[in-house]
């Protein structure tokens, strides 16, 4: 078996099943003669467990299932904000939540994005012809302090877009 981020996952559920007396395969409790109902069994499921999720987060991953019931904005929303929103509903405790800089550094890679340098020599992204036929929109803005900065927004379909392509490819990578 490969030990990729799904199969990760798989093992730790099965663990903890068996760790509390539960056949993870029908979630029906061990007959009290069965070995694996041991204390000694069900004690070593539950370190290896514990230990596991204390030494290291998994990468964030979810299924193509689990993408379709994340809800999108009608009104264009940062990227930022769409991530907190898919955080909220995905994150589980042992595994990273996901960034917006991993989204907006694929987008860059595949040609959406582009960096440029500003007046006063920040780096930031915009989007490109291509970012913008998938619907990011690039608007300058003014700070409390009068200083310009660029952010880009996400369309109903720039977020769909996140969803069905670079989420999943971000989802392989790790």
């Amino acid at each position: 078996m490969k030990l990729n981020v799904e199969n990760i996952i798989i093992l730790q559920t099965v663990m903890k099943s068996l760790s509390q007396g539960v056949d993870p395969t029908s979630n029906i409790a061990f007959p009290d003669d069965t070995i694996l109902n041991s204390k000694i069994l069900q004690s070593c499921f539950s370190d290896a467990c514990e230990r596991k999720a204390t030494n290291q987060k998994l990468p964030f991953h979810v299924d193509n299932t689990e993408l379709e019931n994340i809800q999108l904005s009608d009104t264009p929303i940062t990227i930022s904000k769409f991530v907190f929103s898919i955080n909220e509903v995905y994150h589980r405790q042992d595994m990273k939540k996901l960034k917006a800089t991993q989204i907006t550094s694929w987008l860059t890679k595949q040609g959406y994005l582009e960096e440029i340098e500003t007046k006063d020599r920040c780096i930031c992204k915009i989007a490109t012809a291509h970012g913008e036929k998938i619907g990011i929109t690039s608007i300058k803005k003014v700070n409390s302090r009068g200083e310009e900065y660029i952010t880009n927004m996400y369309d109903r379909d720039a977020q769909k877009f996140v969803l069905t392509h670079v989420i999943p490819q971000l989802c392989k990578l790790s």
